[in-house]
């Protein structure tokens, strides 16, 4: 097990590494369409992490006999895709303001 291996996360058990996971794999996701999108609400950007998610988890439950698809993990996923978005959104917004301020 990874978390065993290296020695400043051993204190982290595998269901939490594995949620920590699930959040910061979507991250990107949330960031790349902050990005793409400059005019589109915030709002309808949200539910694009959650479509991306449902649809992985359907197809992984579906195709993969070896893997387990959960609602937890949709939520995990959608979670960190909106993290990314809220934190591509702020520093973008940050940005705007600064150079307002100059």
């Amino acid at each position: 097990m990874f978390s065993k291996s290296v020695t400043w996360l051993r204190w982290l058990k595998y269901d939490q590494l594995e949620a920590l996971a699930n959040v910061l794999l979507y991250v990107p996701l949330g960031v790349l369409l902050v990005v793409i999108s400059d005019k589109t609400k915030l709002w309808l950007l949200c539910l694009v992490p959650i479509m991306v998610s449902l649809l992985a988890e359907g197809s992984q439950r579906l195709f993969l006999q070896d893997r387990y698809a959960t609602a937890n993990d949709v939520f995990l996923n959608s979670l960190g895709g909106i993290l990314g978005l809220f934190i591509a959104a702020s520093t973008r917004q940050l940005k705007r303001i600064s150079k307002q301020g100059r």
